[in-house]
């Protein structure tokens, strides 16, 4: 008889009708199989050819049935079926709702392998790696994960990744982290009060962007980047002129909002459209600013741009695109 504890773990087998004082080796899964450990080590049957074992089934044996195999060392042979129930793997985080990021807390794991190196990762189980811990000789371990700025709000998922294939998850939150425009600046790289070569624009908001809301090429997480790209000035009808950006290179989609200039005196006619190629668009995450750098005078089409007069002064508005998070 065969009583399964689940690995690693011990079950007690008793045999019969072996015979007299006959050495009997346990193999799990086949007449070749791996052999198991017993308790006594060597397993000898009574002058009656029985005997009473325990046997260890070994850390690593799959859940679901197996079969052990009694061989003895005459031709005589038994077998019987044990059961592996496996305990599932399980990750809990001391917290699952974050306000405010980068975000450290703690993350315990169980039912892991003995020993277990175990990965948390973010959003997926190859995802950005956000901490490190090893189990310990039970399966258990704790470890401290961060969620780094720049995470999108809404809905995550963090992964706990053993080395040996165990593996476990928690749903997290992350909530209130919309970002707003701080500071809008202009500098005067060219011609002073004319938009051309050598100007700059710098946005500079709140909290940090995810790079990947302004350009999808950007990373999902915290990183600077940057790209060359298209800007236009026109100036709609009835409205004032108006500075956006038209294309980013190795952006299948990409924000920025619109810039509206408070003015109406940098172009000639409401039908004229100053575009500017090859500009620098860049993103800082230490400084949070989105910086566009325009690297020519432009092309001009339906009129003119004008040189706005010294004493000339407007307040400029930046409309936040609504992917911006």
């Amino acid at each position: 008889m065969l009583k399964s504890l689940g690995p690693p773990g011990a079950t007690d087998s008793t045999l019969t009708g072996f015979a007299a004082s006959e050495t009997i080796t346990f193999r799990r899964d086949s007449a070749g199989g791996t052999v198991l450990t017993t308790s006594p080590a060597a397993t000898t049957t009574s002058a009656a050819g029985g005997v009473t074992a325990r046997l260890t089934i070994p850390a690593g044996t799959a859940a679901g049935a197996h079969t052990i195999h009694a061989i003895g060392a005459s031709t005589l042979s038994a077998t019987a079926t044990v059961t592996v129930s496996l305990p599932t793997p399980t990750l809990i985080l001391a917290s699952s709702t974050f306000a405010t990021l980068p975000a450290t807390t703690t993350a315990t794991v169980a039912a892991f392998g003995a020993n277990e190196p175990v990965t948390f990762r973010l959003d997926a189980a190859d995802g950005t790696s956000i901490g490190s811990a090893t189990a310990n000789a039970a399966g258990g371990a704790s470890g401290s994960i961060t969620v780094p700025a720049g995470v999108s709000s809404g809905a995550h998922t963090v992964y706990a990744v053993g080395s040996a294939g165990s593996g476990a998850t928690q749903a997290v939150t992350v909530s209130g982290l919309g970002a707003s425009p701080s500071a809008l600046a202009f500098t005067n790289g060219g011609t002073s009060r004319k938009p051309d070569q050598r100007d700059t624009v710098t946005l500079t908001f709140s909290r940090e962007l995810q790079p990947r809301s302004i350009c999808s090429a950007w990373s999902a997480t915290s990183a600077s980047a940057g790209t060359s790209g298209t800007v236009r000035l026109y100036t709609p009808s009835g409205g004032r002129n108006t500075l956006e950006i038209t294309a980013m290179t190795g952006c299948t989609s990409f924000a920025f909002g619109a810039i509206d200039l408070g003015r109406t005196n940098m172009t000639s006619a409401m039908g004229t459209v100053a575009t500017f190629t090859g500009a620098t668009i860049a993103w800082s995450a230490a400084n949070r600013r989105i910086t566009i750098t325009l690297n020519n005078n432009g092309t001009v089409t339906g009129g003119t741009l004008l040189r706005a007069g010294s004493s000339s002064t407007a307040a400029a508005t930046y409309t936040l695109s609504l992917i911006h998070i």
